[in-house]
């Protein structure tokens, strides 16, 4: 039975579902010759699907008293039925059909380049081998471009349950983080086990200080001293922790991780009156032992405090 006899009988309303599977038999290597054009645009299956749809509409609108095969009228309603399938589904850019034509024009003009001269076309050679002036060829090769766009989501080539977002570098230093995590959790441990070697009630004011965060009145209740006597204990255990036996071990997390906090910035016009960089002022400050002095210790208890430093059970007071 022809495709025209199969179309009559369908059009007829015959047996539409079997005589339809027929004239899918009998066409199905023909769209497939069909679909192999376009086969590096979208899966083979889903435009042997978009064949059978185009395949329809032939049918639907085939006239036999036109005079014309219906296997060359079907052509034209697959070809475009494929086409429409690859502009709204294919890429993550949707381009238009005269654009993916000239992409195709393109690339086959520069594969044919390459393997004949052994080098890639100037823009000279690509206006003469395509027929367009420059201002033309610069829009298809941003076409070009924007058809080379690709989805994060989109599976890699022989791994399909890999992604191309999973090959994507991350900004983030790992190595660094761990390492700076574990500098920090060195410090903190350093740190408290200088504070419980303490002597009398400072230790006790840098705990309730830093890790509870109390006042000086709320300390010097506890410890039943005036407010007064509490900061001036406080400032003798920070000046204690201070000492050189005390905060080497220490120190060097602070000149790695903290130093540039309490530095101020000193102006040209500053600089010009005192001939002092902020450096050299922060040194002078620590080698007077004045209250400003104190900071960096300061800063390192509080930071040990504000990230919930846990104290080993065997060196808690």
């Amino acid at each position: 039975m022809t495709n025209e006899q199969l179309i009559a009988r369908i059009r007829a309303g015959e047996d539409e579902a079997e005589n339809m599977l027929a004239l899918w038999q009998r066409n199905k290597g023909f769209i497939a010759k069909m679909a192999k054009r376009y086969q590096g645009y979208a899966e083979m299956d889903d435009l042997m699907q978009e064949g059978y749809l185009g395949l329809c509409e032939a049918v639907r609108h085939y006239e036999a008293d036109q005079g014309a095969s219906f296997i060359h009228y079907a052509a034209f309603w697959i070809q475009q039925v494929m086409r429409r399938y690859i502009d709204n589904c294919s890429g993550v850019v949707r381009l238009p059909v005269h654009a993916r034509e000239w992409i195709s024009k393109y690339n086959k003009a520069v594969r044919e380049y390459r393997q004949y001269y052994g080098e890639s076309p100037t823009e000279a050679a690509l206006c003469s081998l395509l027929g367009v002036g420059r201002e033309k060829l610069h829009v298809i090769q941003e076409s070009v471009q924007m058809g080379q766009i690709r989805s994060l989501s989109e599976p890699t080539v022989g791994e399909d349950d890999l992604t191309l977002s999973d090959t994507v570098a991350s900004g983030e230093d790992l190595e660094a983080d761990v390492m700076q995590a574990l500098d920090r959790e060195n410090m903190k441990r350093e740190l408290w086990i200088a504070v419980n070697e303490l002597p009398g009630d400072l230790s006790t004011v840098i705990r309730v200080r830093y890790q509870e965060g109390k006042t000086h009145k709320a300390v010097g209740q506890i410890l039943g001293v005036s407010r007064n006597r509490a900061a001036q204990l406080e400032k003798d255990a920070l000046r204690k922790l201070r000492l050189l036996g005390k905060s080497k071990k220490f120190r060097c997390y602070y000149e790695e991780y903290l130093s540039a906090a309490p530095i101020r910035h000193v102006g040209v016009e500053r600089f010009l009156n005192t001939w002092t960089s902020e450096v050299e002022r922060e040194a002078l400050r620590q080698l007077e032992g004045t209250r400003r002095g104190d900071r960096w210790i300061k800063h390192i208890v509080r930071r040990a405090a504000r990230e919930g430093a846990e104290v080993p059970e065997e060196l808690e007071i």
